[in-house]
């Protein structure tokens, strides 16, 4: 994007200089030994009856307190907030971003880290997700309620 500016200076004889503001849009480098984790996360139907062609940037409680948890191999747990909509009135989408340390770690949700969650579609979590030094690592987290 370029944008243009014109001063006015009113001093010795010089009335007009004229001055080029380029701004660019850069994609941010993590630190050294850092990495990016970036994903996204579905999750339904969350209702019984689903409504097509409804959308909503509002969903529904308890499911947006839903956060990734990401839990390195030692150390406290990180809880990342997750940027949610309601999407054909029956299931959320969100996205997720994070920059982590090089390593190993499992990546769960908040809403399926109990044993009777593990047995209602959260079966393929925690996930591994490998961060490496200057590159972004994508994950997909999807849970089926099995509400219908």
């Amino acid at each position: 994007m370029m944008r243009k500016a014109t001063i006015a200076i009113a001093a010795g004889g010089i009335i007009l200089v004229a001055v080029t503001v380029v701004s660019f849009y850069f994609e941010t480098t993590p630190p050294s030994g850092m990495g990016t984790l970036n994903g996204t996360v579905e999750i339904g139907p969350i209702f019984p009856v689903c409504r097509e062609n409804v959308t909503s940037t509002t969903p529904p409680s308890p499911w947006a307190s839903n956060q990734v948890v990401v839990l390195p191999q030692s150390g406290s747990p990180v809880y990342i907030p997750i940027s949610w909509i309601l999407s054909d009135g029956c299931a959320m989408s969100g996205i997720f971003q994070v920059t982590l340390a090089s390593g190993t770690y499992k990546v769960d949700l908040s809403s399926c880290m109990s044993t009777s969650a593990r047995a209602f579609g959260c079966a393929t979590l925690p996930k591994t997700a490998v961060i490496l030094s200057n590159s972004t690592t994508s994950i997909e987290i999807s849970v089926d309620t099995g509400i219908r």
